[in-house]
């Protein structure tokens, strides 16, 4: 027995099933799983061999192993590495942290040919210290919201490594 509903009462929607796995399309399916596979990497490098040397082996591979097929759209290449990255700080059991996940971000992005600038940033709003890292395109924010990004107060522009002294 189904209950209608009342003249009063607006007519609920089924939810909408989120796509599965299969039927995303091949290339998203692709960066989920190699933006899977970064994060953990980077993740643990920037702990055993420090951000500036991660920095460096980043940027030596991704101008060393550039993506096989560049692609024609910019903007869908950055919106499926946009969604790679938010499903894995879903869905993954290892999610890595924001630096993991925008190291891969960058990463994949300069492989493809393009030129992120990776944020560090910092803030100390209400006397606690707190870190955060995002990448932008362009002046455009890609992993994070605007708003995220505006809270913290970047280090350094560029590929986010801080001058030599």
């Amino acid at each position: 027995m189904s209950v209608q509903p009342t003249a009063s009462e607006p007519a609920r929607r089924p939810p909408r099933p989120r796509p599965g796995w299969l039927q995303l399309p091949k290339a998203e399916r692709r960066a989920t799983l190699a933006t899977a596979v970064l994060v953990p990497i980077f993740h643990v490098l920037v702990r055993v061999i420090v951000y500036r040397r991660t920095m460096a082996a980043a940027e030596w591979t991704a101008t060393r192993w550039p993506f096989r097929r560049p692609s024609s759209q910019p903007t869908e290449t950055i919106e499926c590495l946009r969604l790679a990255t938010a499903r894995v700080q879903r869905y993954s059991p290892l999610p890595g942290n924001c630096l993991s996940r925008s190291l891969a971000s960058w990463w994949s992005l300069r492989r493809r040919g393009l030129a992120p600038d990776l944020r560090l940033g910092v803030s100390l709003a209400g006397g606690d210290f707190a870190a955060h890292a995002w990448v932008e395109l362009e002046g455009r924010v890609l992993n994070d919201t605007a708003t995220g990004s505006e809270r913290y107060r970047p280090l350094a522009w560029g590929t986010g490594l801080l001058p030599r002294r």
